[in-house]
């Protein structure tokens, strides 16, 4: 399979894919955080206080 003039296994395709799609999810999370300021709640466990 060939993707900007690199070959790759599907294997790797899927896995460049889902490196994508991460950091564009990452920028969306982002984006809601700064929308939301004040009433953002974590998507994590929160750390010990």
């Amino acid at each position: 399979m060939t993707i900007r003039n690199e070959h790759h296994s599907v294997i790797e395709a899927i896995e460049r894919q889902m490196y994508h799609y991460s950091y564009h999810v990452g920028q969306i999370i982002y984006i809601a955080k700064y929308l939301k300021s004040g009433d953002w709640k974590s998507l994590t466990i929160p750390r010990k206080k």
